[in-house]
């Protein structure tokens, strides 16, 4: 048993540092909103916080949001948060309801990963 966990960690170690994006998963409970939680990032030595394809800094950088942006956010992993984001004002991001089965995020939004330090949740 020990042996297949350190593998699956290992596997996900090798995934996740290679540069393969991860996606977002969003959903997975029938009485809750598929990304629970808002979020704003929190105090940032540039002002801005830069959002990964993965939960790795070794992942490529696919955005940056400025101080004040509202972020959904979906799930955790090490350290790391999986983000909805709306590119548009007043973007409905269809994350807002419960979504009955995990699945990863479709659109319409952008989504990535973010460390968990840079964000402050503010409702949820």
């Amino acid at each position: 048993m020990r042996i297949g966990i350190l593998f699956a960690l290992l596997l996900t170690a090798t995934t996740v540092s290679a540069g393969q994006p991860v996606p977002v998963i969003v959903g997975g409970d029938e009485n809750m909103d598929a990304c629970p939680s808002l979020a704003r990032p929190n105090a940032l030595p540039a002002d801005q916080l830069t959002v990964h394809a993965g939960p790795s800094a070794s992942q490529p950088v696919i955005d940056t949001l400025k101080m004040g942006a509202d972020i959904w956010v979906c799930r955790g992993e090490a350290g790391w948060i999986g983000v909805v984001y709306p590119d548009k004002p007043n973007q409905d991001c269809g994350i807002h309801s419960p979504i009955e089965k995990e699945t990863a995020y479709p659109g319409p939004c952008k989504s990535g990963w973010v460390r968990e330090t840079a964000l402050e949740i503010v409702a949820g």
